[in-house]
C-alpha cells in the first residue's frame, strides 16, 4: 500500500462522501450521505472498493485535480464524461490516470450530482462512523482549490490486470429535465394528516435543500391532529 494525493485544482461545490450514518435517528442525527447512491456504489465498485467507502461528490459544478500518483478512478452520476490530460472518457468505467495527469469533469447539462472514486481510502475525518458532512453536526466541509486528499491505495500501473475491476458497459441512465425525485413511506408517515395518500401530491424542491433534508413547496404536508 501506497499513499499518493489528489490535489485540487478547480473544487467547485465538491466534498468527500459516503453513504452516510443511518441508525441515528433516535438522537436527531440524519442519515445523510450521497445524494445519489446508487452512482456512488457504482463508481466504487468500478474500482474494486467496498460500496461505502469514501468518494468526491461533485454538486452542480465542474471538479479539477492533479494527480500526485497513478490512481485507478471512475467517474458516475450526471457527469457526461470526463476528461485525463484533455482526452475525453466514457463515465462508468475505471479508468488509469498516471502521476501527474489532471483529471477535468466538466458541469453537467442535466442531473446535479457527480461522484470520482479512487481506488484505496481516501483519507478524511469520521464522526460517528462516517465522513459525511452534517451542517447540523458542525462536521465537514467543502472542498477548496489547493486542498490535497490523501489516498491510500494498492494500486499501481504496472499491475493493472491482478486488480478486482471489470471493463462491463454498465448503461448509463439518460437524465430529462426536470429530474423528478421519488419519494418513498418513512417510519412517520402515520403523522401526516392525509397518511400515505399525501405521496401523490406533486411538490417542488427548493434550492434551500441539503445533505440534512429536502425543503418542498406544493402539495399540503399537513400534520395530523393529536387529542
Amino acid at each position: 500500500m501506497t499513499t499518493v494525493q489528489l490535489r485540487i485544482v478547480q473544487s467547485g461545490f465538491a466534498v468527500i462522501q459516503d453513504l452516510g450514518r443511518p441508525g441515528y435517528a433516535a438522537i436527531g442525527v440524519s442519515g445523510n450521505g450521497a445524494g445519489d447512491q446508487q452512482s456512488a456504489r457504482l463508481a466504487n465498485a468500478l474500482v474494486g472498493n467496498a460500496d461505502d467507502a469514501p468518494l468526491v461528490e461533485i454538486t452542480a459544478s465542474g471538479f479539477e485535480a492533479t494527480a500526485h500518483g497513478d490512481l485507478l478512478v471512475s467517474v458516475c452520476g450526471a457527469a457526461q464524461d470526463v476528461e485525463i490530460d484533455g482526452f475525453r472518457w466514457p463515465v462508468a468505467q475505471p479508468l488509469m490516470v498516471a502521476s501527474g495527469s489532471r483529471i477535468r469533469i466538466a458541469q453537467p447539462a442535466v442531473g446535479v450530482r457527480s461522484y470520482l472514486a479512487v481506488n484505496g481510502q481516501l483519507e478524511s475525518p469520521r464522526a460517528l462512523g462516517s465522513v459525511a458532512p452534517d451542517p447540523l453536526l458542525g462536521f465537514g466541509r467543502r472542498l477548496v482549490v489547493g486542498d490535497n486528499i490523501d489516498v491510500t491505495t494498492a494500486f499501481r500501473a504496472a499491475d493493472v490486470f491482478p486488480m478486482p475491476v471489470f471493463r462491463i458497459s454498465v448503461p448509463v441512465p439518460r437524465l430529462t429535465s426536470p429530474v423528478t425525485l421519488r419519494a418513498t413511506p418513512g417510519p412517520d408517515i402515520h403523522r401526516l394528516a392525509g397518511g400515505a395518500d399525501a405521496l401523490g401530491a406533486t411538490f417542488e424542491m427548493l434550492p434551500q435543500s441539503d445533505y440534512i433534508g429536502v425543503r418542498l413547496v406544493g402539495g399540503d404536508l399537513g400534520l395530523a391532529v393529536r387529542d
